[in-house]
This record gives structure tokens, C-alpha cells and sequence, in this order.
């Protein structure tokens, strides 16, 4: 060990001598004189921090075929961001985080995104690992909150919108979440009792009168 550690002791030392002897210790860039050693130097220490980056930090891990055949990546996977088509993949913790397409390691098409816990949070058509599209939205507890049109992972154009007991609360059009545009309201029997003209999740007071 000690004859190890000397040899390595040395490697670097030698390593970081940098100081240049003569002019053949210069590389010539531009009208820039570089030494030589001095570039090793950057590239050994480069090498050893990439090394250490992909062994502990962010592990290239290879797909794991899980039973039902589906290629499974862990979320800091360096091949999942070359890959393409029908993957899971698997969170912080190993729980299943994502399950449908990707393209280049980002969901895009249909897939389902599921909570720690197990619970599906979103199901649809996604874009650049965004909501976009048709899809459903689901409470923490995994009761319907939202069905209908994405944007940018906010509801967009028509949908039909949930109370956390199952009821219908509206179904119209909506931006950036909230109810705009023509709607229906509901009560929590599911009676309408308001159909009109909508801005900002505020009802327009004038066609309610009316």
C-alpha cells in the first residue's frame, strides 16, 4: 500500500509540475503559447471528475427487461436519453415513475405517470415530458380530477372538471386552468345550474341575471 500511494504521490506530482524548459514544451495556439503538461494536467483531471460523475452521480445504467417484457431505466440513465419507444421508468426511490413512449429519453405520445405512492397522476398524450393533448388528470388519492384537453401541463381548450368526491363540477372550455370561455356548472348532485359565459373561474354576472 505504501509503495502505492508513493507511486501515485509522484504520478501527480510529476503531473503538476507544469512549468515549462524549453520551447518544445509549448503547444502553439494561435498566438497563444500553451505547455504542454499543462493541457495533460486539465485533461487527466477532466477524465477523473467525468469518471466519477458517471460512476456515482449519474450511473449509464443498461435497461433492466422487467417480466412483462417492457425495457425499465432508471430515471438518471444515460442510454434512456438515446432511446426511443415503450419504456418504464423508475424514480429516485425505484418506485415506477413512468410507464409508455419516449423519444430521446423525454415522454412523448401516450404514457401514464404514477406518484410515490403508487397512484397514477396523470394518464394521456404527453410532449417533451409535458401534458399535451387530450388526457386525465387524478387527485393524490387517485380519484378523477380532470378529463379533456393539455397544454403545457395546464388544462386547455374543453374538458370536463371534478370534485375530489367524485362529482362534476364544470365541463366546458378552459385556459391556462381555469374555467374560460362557455361552460356548464354543476352542483354536487350533478344538476346544472349554470350555463353561460365564464372568465377567469368567475362567472359573468350579466348572462347569469340574464
Amino acid at each position: 500500500q505504501t509503495k502505492l500511494f508513493t507511486k501515485i504521490r509522484n504520478f501527480f506530482s510529476t503531473l503538476l509540475n507544469i512549468k515549462p524548459r524549453d520551447s518544445k514544451d509549448y503547444y502553439s495556439i494561435f498566438s497563444w503559447l500553451v505547455s504542454k503538461r499543462l493541457v495533460v494536467a486539465i485533461m487527466v483531471i477532466i477524465g477523473m471528475f467525468s469518471n466519477y460523475y458517471i460512476a456515482f452521480i449519474n450511473p449509464p445504467s443498461i435497461f433492466i427487461k422487467s417480466d412483462s417484457g417492457i425495457r425499465t431505466y432508471n430515471y438518471n440513465s444515460i442510454p434512456l436519453r438515446f432511446t426511443s419507444g415503450e419504456v418504464r421508468i423508475l424514480g429516485e426511490s425505484k418506485y415506477i415513475a413512468y410507464e409508455g413512449e419516449v423519444s430521446k429519453g423525454k415522454a412523448n405520445g401516450n404514457g401514464t405517470l404514477y406518484s410515490k405512492e403508487g397512484n397514477i397522476v396523470y394518464q394521456g398524450q404527453f410532449k417533451n415530458s409535458k401534458y399535451e393533448g387530450t388526457g386525465i388528470r387524478y387527485y393524490d388519492y387517485g380519484q378523477v380530477m380532470y378529463t379533456g384537453s393539455f397544454s403545457d401541463n395546464e388544462f386547455e381548450g374543453l374538458g370536463k372538471l371534478y370534485r375530489d368526491n367524485g362529482s362534476i363540477e364544470y365541463e366546458g372550455n378552459f385556459i391556462n386552468n381555469m374555467k374560460d370561455g362557455s361552460g356548464v356548472l354543476y352542483d354536487e348532485g350533478n344538476n346544472p345550474v349554470y350555463q353561460g359565459e365564464f372568465s377567469m373561474n368567475n362567472l359573468i354576472y350579466s348572462d347569469f341575471l340574464g
